[in-house]
Protein backbone atom coordinates (compact mmCIF):
# COMPACT_ATOMS: atom_id res chain seq x y z
CA UNK A 1 0.00 0.00 0.00
CA UNK A 2 1.69 3.68 -1.05
CA UNK A 3 2.01 6.19 1.52
CA UNK A 4 -1.01 8.78 1.61
CA UNK A 5 -0.05 12.09 0.23
CA UNK A 6 0.03 14.85 2.96
CA UNK A 7 -2.06 17.61 2.25
CA UNK A 8 -1.96 21.28 3.68
CA UNK A 9 -4.73 24.03 4.12
CA UNK A 10 -4.31 27.50 2.67
CA UNK A 11 -4.04 28.78 6.21
CA UNK A 12 -0.61 26.58 6.69
CA UNK A 13 0.75 27.44 3.64
CA UNK A 14 0.24 31.23 3.73
CA UNK A 15 1.81 30.93 7.31
CA UNK A 16 5.06 29.53 5.85
CA UNK A 17 5.31 32.11 3.05
CA UNK A 18 5.62 34.26 5.80
CA UNK A 19 7.63 32.51 8.11
CA UNK A 20 9.76 31.63 4.90
CA UNK A 21 9.99 35.30 4.38
CA UNK A 22 10.77 36.44 8.18
CA UNK A 23 13.39 33.43 8.33
CA UNK A 24 15.00 34.80 5.20
CA UNK A 25 15.51 38.18 6.09
CA UNK A 26 16.86 37.57 9.13
CA UNK A 27 19.46 35.11 7.89
CA UNK A 28 20.39 37.56 5.41
CA UNK A 29 20.87 40.31 8.28
CA UNK A 30 22.70 37.76 10.24
CA UNK A 31 25.22 37.68 7.58
CA UNK A 32 25.44 41.32 6.42
CA UNK A 33 26.36 41.64 10.31
CA UNK A 34 28.92 38.99 10.22
CA UNK A 35 30.29 40.64 7.13
CA UNK A 36 30.23 44.32 8.77
CA UNK A 37 32.57 42.49 11.67
CA UNK A 38 35.14 40.89 9.82
CA UNK A 39 35.17 44.13 7.68
CA UNK A 40 36.09 46.13 10.95
CA UNK A 41 38.36 43.36 11.84
CA UNK A 42 39.98 43.37 8.89
CA UNK A 43 39.86 46.76 8.79
CA UNK A 44 38.67 47.24 5.76
CA UNK A 45 35.93 49.16 7.26
CA UNK A 46 37.44 52.23 9.56
CA UNK A 47 35.07 52.89 12.61
CA UNK A 48 33.72 56.36 13.46
CA UNK A 49 36.04 57.26 16.66
CA UNK A 50 38.75 56.02 14.98
CA UNK A 51 40.56 59.64 14.68
CA UNK A 52 39.24 60.20 18.22
CA UNK A 53 40.55 56.97 19.63
CA UNK A 54 44.27 58.02 17.86
CA UNK A 55 44.17 61.39 19.16
CA UNK A 56 43.04 60.60 22.75
CA UNK A 57 46.00 57.77 22.72
CA UNK A 58 48.81 59.99 20.76
CA UNK A 59 48.12 62.99 23.38
CA UNK A 60 51.33 62.66 25.63
CA UNK A 61 53.27 62.57 22.49
CA UNK A 62 51.46 65.46 20.57
CA UNK A 63 52.03 67.94 23.68
CA UNK A 64 55.84 67.08 24.79
CA UNK A 65 57.77 66.36 21.59
CA UNK A 66 59.99 68.84 20.48
CA UNK A 67 58.81 69.89 17.60
CA UNK A 68 55.00 69.13 16.03
CA UNK A 69 54.82 67.34 12.83
CA UNK A 70 51.71 67.37 11.52
CA UNK A 71 52.47 63.75 10.07
CA UNK A 72 51.67 62.25 13.49
CA UNK A 73 48.11 63.44 12.93
CA UNK A 74 45.86 60.82 11.70
CA UNK A 75 44.40 60.91 8.06
CA UNK A 76 41.18 62.55 7.69
CA UNK A 77 41.89 65.30 10.19
CA UNK A 78 43.02 68.64 9.61
CA UNK A 79 44.66 71.17 12.32
CA UNK A 80 45.50 74.59 13.22
CA UNK A 81 48.62 75.18 15.17
CA UNK A 82 48.29 78.62 17.31
CA UNK A 83 51.26 80.47 19.29
CA UNK A 84 50.65 81.28 23.20
CA UNK A 85 49.78 84.57 21.92
CA UNK A 86 47.16 83.51 19.68
CA UNK A 87 48.72 83.95 16.42
CA UNK A 88 48.14 81.44 13.60
CA UNK A 89 51.29 79.78 12.91
CA UNK A 90 50.77 76.93 10.38
CA UNK A 91 47.19 75.40 9.70
CA UNK A 92 45.72 73.26 6.76
CA UNK A 93 42.30 73.90 7.12
CA UNK A 94 39.92 76.40 5.21
CA UNK A 95 39.72 80.00 5.66
CA UNK A 96 35.57 79.45 7.22
CA UNK A 97 36.86 76.18 9.24
CA UNK A 98 39.87 78.26 10.74
CA UNK A 99 37.53 81.35 11.74
CA UNK A 100 34.80 79.23 13.64
CA UNK A 101 37.02 76.65 15.12
CA UNK A 102 38.92 79.63 16.71
CA UNK A 103 35.84 81.51 17.35
CA UNK A 104 34.62 78.27 19.26
CA UNK A 105 38.02 77.86 21.26
CA UNK A 106 37.86 81.58 22.42
CA UNK A 107 34.49 81.73 23.80
CA UNK A 108 35.29 78.30 25.57
CA UNK A 109 32.40 76.27 24.01
CA UNK A 110 32.61 72.48 23.67
CA UNK A 111 34.52 71.26 20.99
CA UNK A 112 31.83 70.91 18.00
CA UNK A 113 31.35 73.30 15.45
CA UNK A 114 29.44 73.01 11.73
CA UNK A 115 32.55 71.58 10.08
CA UNK A 116 32.71 68.68 13.44
CA UNK A 117 34.65 67.51 16.51
CA UNK A 118 38.03 69.75 17.45
CA UNK A 119 40.63 68.23 20.27
CA UNK A 120 43.16 71.26 21.69
CA UNK A 121 46.43 70.20 22.40
CA UNK A 122 48.99 72.33 24.88
CA UNK A 123 52.29 72.25 23.97
CA UNK A 124 55.16 74.89 25.23
CA UNK A 125 55.30 76.58 21.57
CA UNK A 126 51.87 76.94 21.85
CA UNK A 127 48.15 75.02 20.96
CA UNK A 128 46.94 73.10 18.36
CA UNK A 129 43.56 72.22 17.49
CA UNK A 130 43.01 69.21 15.50
CA UNK A 131 39.58 68.87 13.86
CA UNK A 132 37.94 65.53 13.28
CA UNK A 133 34.53 63.97 11.90
CA UNK A 134 32.55 61.04 13.62
CA UNK A 135 32.27 58.99 10.58
CA UNK A 136 33.15 55.49 9.09
CA UNK A 137 35.30 55.31 6.09
CA UNK A 138 36.99 52.70 4.22
CA UNK A 139 40.55 51.80 3.95
CA UNK A 140 40.84 52.14 0.16
CA UNK A 141 40.61 55.09 -1.17
CA UNK A 142 37.65 54.30 -4.32
CA UNK A 143 35.88 52.86 -1.25
CA UNK A 144 35.50 56.63 -0.08
CA UNK A 145 35.29 57.77 -3.43
CA UNK A 146 31.99 55.73 -4.70
CA UNK A 147 30.21 53.87 -1.71
CA UNK A 148 27.89 55.27 0.71
CA UNK A 149 28.95 55.07 4.34
CA UNK A 150 28.82 51.55 5.98
CA UNK A 151 25.87 52.34 8.18
CA UNK A 152 24.30 53.33 4.58
CA UNK A 153 25.53 50.75 2.98
CA UNK A 154 24.03 47.81 5.51
CA UNK A 155 20.38 49.70 5.29
CA UNK A 156 20.72 49.47 0.95
CA UNK A 157 22.29 45.66 1.03
CA UNK A 158 19.74 44.87 3.50
CA UNK A 159 16.53 46.79 1.97
CA UNK A 160 17.77 45.38 -1.66
CA UNK A 161 17.91 41.67 -0.18
CA UNK A 162 14.91 41.90 1.88
CA UNK A 163 12.95 42.84 -1.28
CA UNK A 164 14.93 40.41 -4.02
CA UNK A 165 13.75 37.65 -0.85
CA UNK A 166 10.28 39.08 -0.92
CA UNK A 167 9.67 38.26 -4.70
CA UNK A 168 11.40 35.24 -4.90
CA UNK A 169 9.95 33.36 -2.04
CA UNK A 170 6.47 34.91 -3.57
CA UNK A 171 7.36 33.58 -7.26
CA UNK A 172 8.00 30.18 -5.81
CA UNK A 173 4.44 30.10 -3.66
CA UNK A 174 2.59 31.44 -6.54
CA UNK A 175 4.16 28.83 -8.71
CA UNK A 176 3.31 26.00 -6.44
CA UNK A 177 -0.07 27.08 -5.62
CA UNK A 178 -0.82 27.35 -9.47
CA UNK A 179 -0.01 23.76 -9.80
CA UNK A 180 -2.00 23.04 -7.38
CA UNK A 181 -4.93 24.68 -9.00
CA UNK A 182 -4.57 23.12 -12.08
CA UNK A 183 -6.80 20.31 -11.65
CA UNK A 184 -9.42 22.98 -10.90
CA UNK A 185 -8.56 25.23 -13.50
CA UNK A 186 -9.14 21.72 -15.74
CA UNK A 187 -12.13 20.36 -14.08
CA UNK A 188 -13.81 23.80 -14.83
CA UNK A 189 -12.45 23.76 -18.41
CA UNK A 190 -13.87 20.38 -18.97
CA UNK A 191 -17.30 21.30 -17.66
CA UNK A 192 -17.63 24.55 -19.78
CA UNK A 193 -16.96 22.22 -22.75
CA UNK A 194 -19.25 19.76 -21.58
CA UNK A 195 -17.10 16.88 -21.11
CA UNK A 196 -18.49 15.24 -18.65
CA UNK A 197 -16.00 11.94 -18.51
CA UNK A 198 -12.64 13.13 -17.61
CA UNK A 199 -11.02 11.73 -14.74
CA UNK A 200 -10.87 14.25 -11.59
CA UNK A 201 -7.29 15.18 -10.41
CA UNK A 202 -6.04 15.55 -7.29
CA UNK A 203 -4.39 18.53 -4.91
CA UNK A 204 -2.64 18.34 -2.25
CA UNK A 205 -4.69 21.79 -0.85
CA UNK A 206 -7.61 20.74 1.18
CA UNK A 207 -9.94 23.94 0.58
CA UNK A 208 -8.80 22.73 -3.40
CA UNK A 209 -9.52 19.26 -2.93
CA UNK A 210 -13.05 20.29 -0.92
CA UNK A 211 -13.26 22.41 -4.22
CA UNK A 212 -12.50 19.26 -6.69
CA UNK A 213 -15.21 17.50 -4.45
CA UNK A 214 -18.09 19.43 -4.67
CA UNK A 215 -17.22 20.33 -8.50
CA UNK A 216 -17.28 15.99 -9.03
CA UNK A 217 -20.59 16.23 -7.36
CA UNK A 218 -21.46 18.86 -10.02
CA UNK A 219 -20.42 17.01 -12.60
CA UNK A 220 -22.17 13.81 -11.67
CA UNK A 221 -25.67 15.78 -11.14
CA UNK A 222 -25.12 17.76 -14.85
CA UNK A 223 -24.03 14.52 -16.52
CA UNK A 224 -27.27 12.64 -14.96
CA UNK A 225 -29.40 15.93 -15.90
CA UNK A 226 -27.92 15.50 -19.51
CA UNK A 227 -28.99 11.88 -20.17
CA UNK A 228 -32.11 12.16 -18.81
CA UNK A 229 -33.13 15.56 -21.14
CA UNK A 230 -31.36 13.40 -23.92
CA UNK A 231 -33.21 10.48 -23.14
CA UNK A 232 -36.36 12.59 -23.01
CA UNK A 233 -35.41 14.44 -26.65
CA UNK A 234 -35.14 10.95 -27.83
CA UNK A 235 -38.03 9.71 -26.85
CA UNK A 236 -39.79 12.87 -27.66
CA UNK A 237 -38.35 12.56 -31.52
CA UNK A 238 -39.39 9.32 -31.59
CA UNK A 239 -43.33 9.92 -30.55
CA UNK A 240 -42.95 12.81 -33.48
CA UNK A 241 -42.03 10.23 -35.87
CA UNK A 242 -44.15 7.45 -35.04
CA UNK A 243 -46.82 10.56 -34.90
CA UNK A 244 -46.30 11.45 -38.49
CA UNK A 245 -46.22 8.27 -39.33
CA UNK A 246 -49.50 7.30 -37.61
CA UNK A 247 -51.18 10.14 -39.32
CA UNK A 248 -49.81 9.58 -43.36
CA UNK A 249 -51.82 6.23 -43.08
CA UNK A 250 -55.26 8.22 -43.10
CA UNK A 251 -54.18 10.65 -44.79
CA UNK A 252 -53.20 8.76 -47.83
CA UNK A 253 -56.40 7.07 -47.67
CA UNK A 254 -58.61 10.91 -47.51
CA UNK A 255 -56.35 11.49 -50.64
CA UNK A 256 -56.67 8.86 -52.19
CA UNK A 257 -60.83 9.00 -52.07
CA UNK A 258 -60.09 12.69 -52.79
CA UNK A 259 -58.60 11.68 -56.27
CA UNK A 260 -60.65 9.01 -56.73
CA UNK A 261 -63.83 11.09 -56.19
CA UNK A 262 -62.56 14.08 -58.24
CA UNK A 263 -62.68 11.63 -61.31
CA UNK A 264 -66.45 11.14 -61.20
CA UNK A 265 -69.22 13.50 -62.30
CA UNK A 266 -69.65 15.91 -59.91
CA UNK A 267 -71.44 19.39 -60.00
CA UNK A 268 -69.43 22.69 -60.29
CA UNK A 269 -70.03 23.08 -56.24
CA UNK A 270 -68.70 19.51 -55.57
CA UNK A 271 -65.60 19.93 -57.77
CA UNK A 272 -65.09 23.43 -55.51
CA UNK A 273 -65.10 21.27 -52.35
CA UNK A 274 -63.13 18.59 -53.75
CA UNK A 275 -60.64 21.07 -54.97
CA UNK A 276 -60.50 22.47 -51.91
CA UNK A 277 -60.15 19.43 -49.73
CA UNK A 278 -57.25 18.47 -51.66
CA UNK A 279 -55.41 21.65 -51.01
CA UNK A 280 -55.83 21.36 -47.50
CA UNK A 281 -54.25 17.24 -47.69
CA UNK A 282 -51.57 19.09 -49.07
CA UNK A 283 -51.22 21.60 -46.49
CA UNK A 284 -51.83 18.91 -43.72
CA UNK A 285 -49.15 17.06 -45.67
CA UNK A 286 -46.52 19.88 -45.37
CA UNK A 287 -47.55 19.61 -41.49
CA UNK A 288 -46.31 16.73 -40.90
CA UNK A 289 -43.43 16.67 -43.05
CA UNK A 290 -42.26 19.91 -40.50
CA UNK A 291 -42.79 17.82 -38.01
CA UNK A 292 -40.22 14.73 -39.22
CA UNK A 293 -37.91 17.75 -39.98
CA UNK A 294 -38.26 19.12 -35.87
CA UNK A 295 -37.33 15.35 -35.03
CA UNK A 296 -34.11 15.21 -36.90
CA UNK A 297 -33.27 17.97 -36.30
CA UNK A 298 -31.72 16.69 -32.58
CA UNK A 299 -29.04 15.18 -35.00
CA UNK A 300 -27.45 18.66 -35.00
CA UNK A 301 -26.09 17.55 -31.55
CA UNK A 302 -23.82 14.87 -33.62
CA UNK A 303 -21.49 17.76 -34.31
CA UNK A 304 -18.41 16.47 -36.16
CA UNK A 305 -16.12 19.00 -38.11
CA UNK A 306 -13.19 18.02 -40.08
CA UNK A 307 -10.69 20.12 -41.44
CA UNK A 308 -11.91 20.33 -45.28
CA UNK A 309 -10.42 22.66 -48.34
CA UNK A 310 -12.96 25.74 -48.52
CA UNK A 311 -12.35 25.68 -52.12
CA UNK A 312 -13.39 21.85 -52.87
CA UNK A 313 -16.44 22.20 -50.19
CA UNK A 314 -17.56 25.80 -51.89
CA UNK A 315 -17.42 23.73 -55.41
CA UNK A 316 -19.68 21.37 -54.11
CA UNK A 317 -22.42 23.89 -52.73
CA UNK A 318 -22.28 25.49 -55.71
CA UNK A 319 -23.40 22.40 -58.00
CA UNK A 320 -25.92 22.10 -55.67
CA UNK A 321 -26.69 25.33 -55.17
CA UNK A 322 -26.88 25.63 -59.54
CA UNK A 323 -29.70 22.90 -59.21
CA UNK A 324 -31.73 24.37 -56.64
CA UNK A 325 -31.90 27.43 -58.84
CA UNK A 326 -33.00 25.62 -62.26
CA UNK A 327 -35.81 24.36 -60.48
CA UNK A 328 -37.31 27.81 -59.70
CA UNK A 329 -36.19 29.07 -63.55
CA UNK A 330 -33.42 30.98 -61.76
CA UNK A 331 -30.06 32.31 -63.34
CA UNK A 332 -27.05 31.98 -60.41
CA UNK A 333 -24.37 34.07 -60.53
CA UNK A 334 -21.47 33.13 -58.09
CA UNK A 335 -18.22 35.19 -57.05
CA UNK A 336 -15.66 33.80 -55.28
CA UNK A 337 -12.67 35.44 -54.00
CA UNK A 338 -11.48 33.00 -51.61
CA UNK A 339 -7.36 31.92 -51.91
CA UNK A 340 -6.43 28.85 -52.72
CA UNK A 341 -5.52 26.53 -50.12
CA UNK A 342 -7.30 27.71 -47.52
CA UNK A 343 -8.91 24.97 -44.87
CA UNK A 344 -11.73 25.66 -42.63
CA UNK A 345 -12.96 22.99 -39.63
CA UNK A 346 -16.66 22.24 -40.66
CA UNK A 347 -18.99 19.54 -40.36
CA UNK A 348 -19.63 19.07 -44.13
CA UNK A 349 -23.24 17.64 -43.83
CA UNK A 350 -24.47 20.12 -41.04
CA UNK A 351 -23.13 22.82 -43.02
CA UNK A 352 -24.12 21.83 -46.60
CA UNK A 353 -27.86 21.17 -45.26
CA UNK A 354 -27.92 24.82 -43.33
CA UNK A 355 -26.55 26.48 -46.85
CA UNK A 356 -29.30 24.40 -48.92
CA UNK A 357 -31.78 25.55 -46.41
CA UNK A 358 -30.95 29.38 -46.87
CA UNK A 359 -30.87 28.38 -50.78
CA UNK A 360 -34.35 26.52 -50.73
CA UNK A 361 -35.92 29.59 -48.87
CA UNK A 362 -33.92 32.06 -51.51
CA UNK A 363 -35.95 30.40 -54.49
CA UNK A 364 -38.84 29.62 -53.11
CA UNK A 365 -39.66 33.56 -52.79
CA UNK A 366 -37.88 34.71 -55.64
CA UNK A 367 -39.93 35.27 -59.36
CA UNK A 368 -39.47 32.84 -62.02
CA UNK A 369 -36.32 34.03 -64.17
CA UNK A 370 -35.07 36.66 -61.44
CA UNK A 371 -31.09 36.20 -60.34
CA UNK A 372 -29.86 34.11 -57.54
CA UNK A 373 -26.45 35.63 -56.18
CA UNK A 374 -23.67 33.62 -54.01
CA UNK A 375 -20.50 35.53 -52.89
CA UNK A 376 -17.69 33.49 -51.25
CA UNK A 377 -15.27 36.34 -49.19
CA UNK A 378 -12.40 36.33 -45.84
CA UNK A 379 -12.97 38.95 -43.61
CA UNK A 380 -10.10 38.94 -41.13
CA UNK A 381 -10.35 35.50 -39.26
CA UNK A 382 -13.97 34.52 -41.38
CA UNK A 383 -15.38 33.46 -44.08
CA UNK A 384 -18.43 34.93 -45.36
CA UNK A 385 -20.96 33.32 -47.46
CA UNK A 386 -23.25 35.33 -48.85
CA UNK A 387 -27.23 34.59 -50.67
CA UNK A 388 -29.27 37.22 -51.88
CA UNK A 389 -32.45 36.77 -54.12
CA UNK A 390 -34.38 38.96 -56.01
CA UNK A 391 -37.66 38.70 -53.93
CA UNK A 392 -39.85 41.03 -52.01
CA UNK A 393 -37.14 41.19 -49.60
CA UNK A 394 -37.44 40.31 -45.67
CA UNK A 395 -40.58 42.73 -43.79
CA UNK A 396 -39.51 44.69 -40.81
CA UNK A 397 -41.38 41.63 -38.88
CA UNK A 398 -39.21 39.15 -40.84
CA UNK A 399 -36.48 40.41 -40.35
CA UNK A 400 -36.49 40.27 -36.26
CA UNK A 401 -38.32 36.80 -36.69
CA UNK A 402 -37.65 35.13 -39.31
CA UNK A 403 -34.99 32.80 -37.53
CA UNK A 404 -37.83 31.76 -35.17
CA UNK A 405 -39.09 28.16 -35.47
CA UNK A 406 -42.75 28.51 -37.37
CA UNK A 407 -42.30 32.28 -38.48
CA UNK A 408 -44.11 33.07 -41.37
CA UNK A 409 -44.20 36.46 -43.14
CA UNK A 410 -47.42 36.75 -44.58
CA UNK A 411 -46.94 39.96 -46.40
CA UNK A 412 -44.42 38.23 -48.77
CA UNK A 413 -45.81 34.75 -49.09
CA UNK A 414 -49.21 33.98 -50.48
CA UNK A 415 -48.55 30.20 -49.45
CA UNK A 416 -48.96 28.49 -46.65
CA UNK A 417 -46.70 25.36 -48.06
CA UNK A 418 -43.74 26.35 -45.62
CA UNK A 419 -43.62 26.63 -41.90
CA UNK A 420 -40.56 28.75 -41.79
CA UNK A 421 -37.92 26.29 -40.37
CA UNK A 422 -35.42 26.44 -42.69
CA UNK A 423 -33.74 29.27 -41.64
CA UNK A 424 -33.90 28.08 -37.59
CA UNK A 425 -31.65 25.19 -38.58
CA UNK A 426 -29.34 26.96 -40.69
CA UNK A 427 -28.73 29.84 -37.89
CA UNK A 428 -28.48 26.50 -35.03
CA UNK A 429 -25.65 24.83 -37.49
CA UNK A 430 -23.53 28.17 -38.13
CA UNK A 431 -24.09 28.60 -34.29
CA UNK A 432 -22.68 25.42 -33.68
CA UNK A 433 -19.60 26.66 -35.96
CA UNK A 434 -19.30 29.47 -33.55
CA UNK A 435 -20.52 31.36 -36.36
CA UNK A 436 -23.70 34.09 -37.28
CA UNK A 437 -26.23 34.54 -39.52
CA UNK A 438 -27.73 37.78 -40.22
CA UNK A 439 -30.93 38.89 -42.69
CA UNK A 440 -30.85 42.06 -43.95
CA UNK A 441 -32.36 43.60 -47.76
CA UNK A 442 -29.90 44.11 -50.26
CA UNK A 443 -30.23 48.32 -51.37
CA UNK A 444 -30.85 46.77 -54.76
CA UNK A 445 -33.55 44.98 -53.69
CA UNK A 446 -33.94 41.45 -52.58
CA UNK A 447 -33.38 39.39 -49.30
CA UNK A 448 -30.15 38.91 -48.31
CA UNK A 449 -28.78 36.21 -45.64
CA UNK A 450 -24.66 36.44 -44.32
CA UNK A 451 -23.29 33.72 -42.94
CA UNK A 452 -20.18 34.41 -41.29
CA UNK A 453 -17.81 31.68 -39.45
CA UNK A 454 -14.53 31.84 -38.24
CA UNK A 455 -11.82 30.09 -39.89
CA UNK A 456 -10.06 27.94 -37.04
CA UNK A 457 -9.27 24.02 -36.78
CA UNK A 458 -10.98 21.67 -34.71
CA UNK A 459 -9.56 18.68 -33.03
Amino acid sequence: MGMKEKSFSLRAIFISYFATVILACTLLAMLILIALNLAYRSGAIIPANNAEQYLIEQKRSLETSKKFDKSDLPNGTTYLFISKSGRVVETDMSQPMEKAILKNFREENAGKTSYGYYKVFDRPDGRILVNYQLRESYSFAWGNKYLPSATNLVAILLAVGSLLIFIITTLVFVRRLQEQLKPVLKATEKIAEEDLTFSMGHSRIKEFNQLLLSLDKMRGALRDSLLQSWSLEREKSEQIRALAHDIRTPLTVVRGNTELLAQTALTEEQEKFVTYSSKNISQIENYINELSTIAKENSLRDFQPEQVSVKDFLAELNQASSALAQTGDLRLDCQDSIQENLEIGLDKNLFHRAWMNILSNAVEYSPKGGRLSLTYSTQGDDLVMTCQDSGPGFSAEALKKAHLRFFKDDKSRHDNSHLGIGLTIAENITQLHQGQLTLDNAESGGARVIVRVPIIEFS
